[in-house]
């Protein structure tokens, strides 16, 4: 029997403050008292995650399926989404390791309507917080605590995109060789993905997050799993590639090719996927075959994303170095697979090609290839903006 939205827990507001002497302060607003479960992330960016029975999510400017806020006092924003059909998640994206020193609830009173769901954060090391993957919990009766002050002021600075870049290859796998200096394709993605941080972070616009810092090997499934998580606004597969002729040469960039799709609805099966589709609150519990329709369309919005970001890098990688003719090509890499998170796979040369490995093995050529991708992604993401403003005014 489906659960009707009546039934389910509806959260109304999250208040993150901070006391100044080190303690983070979580509220949850909620009309009903809840489980959890908490799990740490180390690995593409440090983040708590509580994970509760299915919820309704209706905080205030935001959609019923998914959204999220600035944070303070270590948290650098949270996030939410339904994660799956009994899931539902909450995502906080940290600026430096804390943990949850203590949680606690708070039942309705005369002048607050709602449970409040208390979690107090604290710093820790970074082996602390990687420790605590995946402990269950639930929320202890209410105890009588020292109050803290919770400082909800806003922050003014605008929401940043969340770029995740992934170098691929890694560790037991070193991707294509170099013909003329023997260098690795592994190396040179995690120099390239370096550089690209390095250059988002500079313009103070994004938050990145890297599906490996240094020379380890990564499973597919991982790196799409750090995207969703991340709610990725892109996803970048950095890549060097081979040929059989030397005197192939050139960047290119690969998107989700049509006969993608069919393993996109497998993976979605096996991972058991929660899809955050846009939803109004009263339709929530929609037929299968509607759900379907949906998914499809967010599917195809995703794709024409991830062509629409290919379309504008393609000139930027022409002012910077050779490309490939056909540069926008198609395929069904694993790593495109996400459904809800537009990527892009970028070829940036070949390391069977003299000049191009030449060109990736120094810093300035790698360099400017990467302020290609910071370029486009800058083109692609104010035509968004400018887009999204005049649909909300």
């Amino acid at each position: 029997l489906s659960v009707q939205a009546a039934d389910v827990p509806q959260v109304s507001n999250i208040e993150i403050g901070y006391d100044g002497k080190g303690l983070t302060r979580v509220v949850i607003h909620v009309d009903h008292d809840l489980d959890f479960k908490q799990s740490s992330y180390v690995q593409g960016g440090l983040r708590q995650v509580l994970d509760f029975p299915r919820v309704n999510w209706a905080l205030p400017n935001n959609s019923v399926s998914k959204g999220g806020g600035e944070g303070v006092g270590g948290i650098q924003r949270y996030r939410y989404a339904h994660y799956t059909e009994d899931v539902s998640r909450l995502v906080f994206d940290l600026d430096h390791p804390v943990v949850i020193e203590s949680t606690f609830s708070l039942p309705p009173s005369r002048d607050v309507r709602v449970w409040r769901l208390v979690f107090d954060f604290r710093s820790t090391d970074l082996d602390s917080l990687e420790s605590l993957r995946g402990v269950s919990k639930s929320v202890p009766d209410s105890v009588p605590v020292k109050p803290v002050p919770v400082n909800v002021a806003k922050s003014l600075a605008p929401k940043r995109h969340v770029i995740v870049i992934d170098p691929g290859h890694g560790g037991r796998d070193p991707g294509a060789i170099g013909t003329s200096r023997g260098a690795k394709e592994k190396d040179i993605n995690l120099s390239a993905a370096l550089s690209l941080q390095k250059q988002l972070l500079a313009t103070k616009r994004y938050s990145v997050i890297l599906t490996r810092k240094d020379d380890s090997y990564v499973d597919y499934d991982e790196r799409i799993r750090i995207a969703r998580e991340a709610d990725a606004d892109l996803f970048i597969s950095l890549h060097a590639d081979a040929a059989g002729n030397p005197r192939v040469e050139g960047a290119s960039v690969y998107t989700l090719s049509e006969e993608g799709d069919e393993r996109v609805a497998s993976l979605r099966k096996k991972e058991n996927w929660g899809v955050p589709l846009e939803v109004d609150a009263e339709f929530e519990d929609v037929e299968p075959e509607v759900e379907d329709i949906l998914r499809s369309l967010m599917v195809k919005e995703t794709q024409n994303h991830s062509a629409e970001f290919a379309q504008i890098l393609i000139p930027q990688l022409a002012d910077a170095g050779p490309v490939l003719r056909n540069t926008h090509r198609k395929a069904n890499f694993y790593v495109l697979l996400s459904e809800n998170v537009p990527a892009v796979l970028l070829e940036i040369g070949f390391l069977t090609n003299a000049r191009d490995e030449k060109r990736l093995l120094s810093k300035s050529g790698l360099q400017k290839s990467m302020t290609a991708v910071v370029n486009a992604i800058e083109i692609y993401f104010e035509e968004h903006d400018k887009l999204n403003e005049r649909f909300e005014t």
